[in-house]
């Protein structure tokens, strides 16, 4: 996978056009993977006659509104895969939107956080404390705040 071999090399180590181009062939990667895997999204991308097979320009992606994330489940992997649950604040409508990840998902965004904080503070391991509201720093199991998650 093309994801894999991006996470090999420095964040910041690519020219415009080189990131430009990785950028639409790892996006139509993740497209086609999410189209095969996850009906309710091929069938919103069909309902645009949008084929992630034959795209062209990340600019061509039919955006998906985030009120689907609080309406439907979209899973692209089995449900007992799931080993994490991040929820939106749900400050407008009152209902959070839920976004499900995997082991695969998780270890990817926490090789990609490490490369990224490494690019500005360096290597080496530092302490560092984080002040937050009580009850996000008491929230447990498997599901977090999108909050919970940045920090």
């Amino acid at each position: 996978m093309l994801i894999d071999e991006l996470l090999l090399k420095e964040p910041f180590g690519f020219g415009e056009r080189e990131k430009s181009d990785l950028f639409r062939a790892a996006m139509q990667e993740s497209l086609s993977f999410h189209y095969e895997q996850c009906a309710p999204y091929r069938k919103f991308l069909d309902s645009q006659s949008f084929s992630p097979h034959a795209m062209n320009d990340v600019a061509d992606i039919p955006p998906l509104s985030v009120s689907v994330f609080k309406d439907i489940e979209l899973l692209s992997v089995p449900r007992d895969t799931i080993r994490a649950v991040v929820y939106s604040s749900a400050t407008s409508s009152g209902k959070p939107s839920a976004i499900f990840l995997d082991e695969r998902t998780i270890r990817l965004q926490q090789h990609a956080l490490r490369a990224i904080m490494k690019d500005f503070i360096g290597a080496e391991r530092m302490r560092f404390i984080v002040f937050d509201s009580e009850n996000e720093a008491r929230r447990g199991g498997t599901s977090t705040s999108s909050r919970s998650s940045a920090i």
